[in-house]
């Protein structure tokens, strides 16, 4: 079963792919209002 993880990296890695003219930041997903994941592609995240 996929985490919420895993599911943001693979969106991440899917989107980079796919839109070559335009600046992929951050993926950022949410599964509770107190639990959430983003990932930039190993850089560093600030918010």
């Amino acid at each position: 079963v996929p985490t919420t993880e895993n599911l943001c990296i693979r969106i991440y890695e899917i989107l980079q792919r796919g839109f070559h003219h335009a600046h992929l930041e951050k993926v950022r997903m949410e599964e509770t209002m107190m639990n959430s994941f983003a990932y930039a592609g190993g850089k560093d995240l600030r918010d």
